[in-house]
């Protein structure tokens, strides 16, 4: 029984590395642009063009699909796609995307341009738009035949707004401290943004998060958002944007006690300050809303405070001396 068993798992460890080999390939694409953000009206046909670079010494040959998608369930933003083999009978942009139907072959070390069209319906809803253009190594008019599988796929997010009654709205719902930390030894300091999308149209938030020290002066100013591309809220959700002042590199930060008291001391921040969030949204700029925050450091206050001491004691030991000296010459 044993010898039969051996040989079976052989072949399927065998079978799971040449597919996990297949994969790596197959995901060894850049896809330029990310995003792209289109617009049309009602009836019309657009273009839009995908690049594909193997980063393989490998040819690769993919297959292209389009896949809808909405605002998952959450704040961070993640687009929540639907079932690619299903996304033909939706009647949303996926269906009015046409991609290649065949083979798309990728040489080594190479781009390949793709070109897909989007012909909207007369009737196509005003507002937002949303879907990928995936690339895949699965051929997707193969699936559903009984045949083993394993789906990796890289694609371009496509943003498209239909003209018409067009509605952009939004606001700023809070402005919270990162795991509701209230005090800090010292920066970085995460302030978290959630901004409303109630329109039918996605949007880029503007503005900044100004911090004020306890004298009510600016200390600096904190873009919300510091690309140009992406961090769009699709509509009918909400999204979390942090902002971070003092950087965001949690592994740099100061280990041990002196590393820490090195640190507070270039990076000295001593009392209680305000985040201030000024928002742009579509319809103009949000009201101002801030949340407060101690910085106490600690550490550097304790050495001050033994360095004091044992100047105030090195001092007092003298002055007893210098007394002592001048009273036993007389």
């Amino acid at each position: 029984m044993k010898n039969h068993l051996y040989p079976r798992l052989l072949t399927r460890i065998i079978i799971i590395f040449v597919l996990l080999l297949s994969a790596h390939s197959a995901l060894a694409l850049t896809i330029s642009p990310p995003i792209s953000e289109l617009s049309g009206d009602p009836g019309s046909t657009i273009q839009g063009i995908i690049k594909v670079y193997n980063e393989t010494k490998d040819t690769v040959t993919v297959y292209a699909s389009a896949a809808n998608f909405t605002a998952k369930n959450g704040s961070d933003g993640e687009p929540q796609f639907t079932d690619i083999n299903q996304a033909v009978q939706t009647k949303d942009l996926a269906s009015w995307i046409k991609v290649p139907t065949g083979a798309i072959t990728v040489n080594p070390l190479d781009w390949q341009t793709i070109v897909f069209q989007i012909t909207l319906p007369k009737d196509a809803e005003p507002g937002g738009h949303y879907a990928a253009v995936f690339f895949s190594p699965n051929n997707p008019a193969q699936a559903g035949n009984g045949a083993v599988t394993i789906d990796y796929k890289t694609g371009s997010l496509i943003l498209l707004s239909v003209s018409g009654d067009v509605k952009q709205e939004g606001k700023l719902k809070s402005i919270t401290l990162k795991d509701d930390k209230y005090f800090f030894e010292h920066i970085p300091v995460t302030t978290e943004l959630m901004i409303e999308n109630s329109g039918n149209l996605h949007f880029r938030p503007g503005g900044a998060v100004e911090i004020k020290n306890m004298l009510g002066q600016k200390v600096t100013d904190l873009p919300i958002l510091n690309t140009d591309a992406g961090g769009n809220i699709l509509p009918n959700s909400s999204r979390r944007y942090d902002v971070t002042w003092g950087g965001t590199d949690s592994q740099n930060l100061p280990q041990g006690f002196w590393n820490k008291v090195k640190y507070e001391l270039s990076n000295f921040h001593l009392g209680k300050y305000t985040a201030v969030a000024t928002v742009g949204l579509p319809q103009g700029m949000s009201e101002p809303m801030a949340v407060s925050f101690w910085l106490i450091p600690w550490q550097l206050i304790i050495v001050v405070i033994l360095g004091l001491a044992i100047l105030w004691f090195i001092f007092r030991t003298y002055n007893r001396w210098i007394i002592k000296k001048a009273r036993g010459g007389k």
